[in-house]
This record gives structure tokens, sequence and C-alpha cells, in this order.
């Protein structure tokens, strides 16, 4: 057999490590490291998760950068997030309210005196004979203008409290995401009582480094 005849299998040898070398000096970011760079954007959270992945497109943005095109899509699971929420910011409203059908009863006291002391035609104000009293009363229609707000204001300190369980819960969290999520359900209240799931579209700006492509800083 001639000396310089290469055999089959050293050819395939050769063929094979070619292809690792290809892979491991990649110019561009594989779909793998473009996710993996969209997870450490969005950040650590147990009520949001990455349901789909997508790499559509990439072009070149400079020595060593790449701008990558994706299409994700986002899931929100609230688990028991609305309850856990909701049990405090209710019990402070039946307080509330409580206290203030315990007061009533003296604002309506203190209007039923002032009309007969008005209607007997005095050159004196109620109020100036009887201060004390405008200071009860004063007292009382705050309590009961606190309990108002809060009725008024649940739903809106119902939310609040869920958006900062969740921020507390995943200190990782880009804000940004849970803000723009939010803003994108018609109805803010379907991402607590149910899962919701959004699709985006987003470039990623990823730099290369000794450990592949990664997230540009």
């Amino acid at each position: 057999m001639p000396m310089n005849l290469i055999q089959p299998h050293r050819i395939a040898n050769v063929f094979i490590v070619g292809i690792l070398l290809t892979g491991c000096s990649s110019n561009s970011p594989s779909e793998q490291e473009a996710k993996a760079a969209l997870i450490q954007t969005i950040g650590a959270c147990q009520y949001i998760e990455i349901q789909s992945f997508t790499k559509l497109n990439g072009i070149p943005d400079g020595e060593g950068r790449y701008r990558v095109d994706t299409k994700y899509t986002l899931n929100f699971k609230p688990s028991d997030l609305y309850s856990q929420s909701k049990q405090p910011i209710d019990s402070n409203v039946e307080r509330l309210d409580v206290e203030a059908k315990k007061v009533q009863a003296i604002v309506d006291a203190y209007d039923k005196a002032k009309e007969l002391y008005d209607s007997e035609g005095h050159e004196q104000r109620y109020a100036e004979i009887y201060p004390d009293e405008l200071i009860k009363v004063s007292a009382a229609e705050q309590v009961i203008s606190d309990a108002d707000k809060a009725m008024r204001s649940r739903d809106a300190d119902l939310l609040r409290q869920m958006q900062s369980t969740i921020i507390n819960a995943c200190p990782t969290l880009n804000r940004s995401v849970l803000v723009d999520f939010i803003g994108k359900v018609p109805n803010s209240w379907d991402i607590y009582l149910s899962n919701v799931s959004l699709e985006y579209n987003w470039t990623i700006n990823m730099m290369k480094t000794d450990n592949g492509w990664q997230l540009a800083r």
C-alpha cells in the first residue's frame, strides 16, 4: 500500500474534529446562548417563565458583537398570590368600616343638635358655643373618610400589593418586564386570577467572550 495513501477512517476523524472546532469558534450566537441572555435580562422569578423561544435572525454589530432578533412567549403564573394579598387588605377595610359605623352616631348627633340650634336664631355659631363637640365630630368624620377611601381604593391597593409581593419574592426580576407585562393585559386582574401568556419580539445585544456569546453590558 503506498505510504501517502490516507486511510478512510482517518479522513472521517479529521472531518469530525473540523466540525467540532468550527462549532467552538462560532461567529454568531446560538439559540441557546441567545435564550440564556434573555433569561439574564428578565431575571429569575417563580411567577414568570419563558414558555417558548425562537432565534429569528441576527446581524454583526461591530467587532465581537452581535444583534440577535428573537421571538418568545412569557407566561405569568399567579399561584396563590391573589388570596395571599387580598386577605390583609380586606381585613383593613373591614376594620375601618367597623370604626366608621361606631363614630357615625357622633356625626349624626352633632348634625341634629346644630340644626336645632341654628333654627333657634342664635347669633353665635354652634361650633363657637361647643368647640369640644366640633373636635369630636371632626375626628369622627376623618375616620369615616378613611374608611370610604379604603373601600374605593381596595382594587388598586390589591394590585399594588400583589406587584410588591412579586418584587419582594423575585429580587432579580427586571421591574420593567413586570410593568410592561401588566400594561399589555387589557384587564390587569386577569394576570392574577389565571395563567396569562404574551408574545414578544426582542433584539438582544450580545458580545463574544472567552466563555462564548453572552449578553452585552
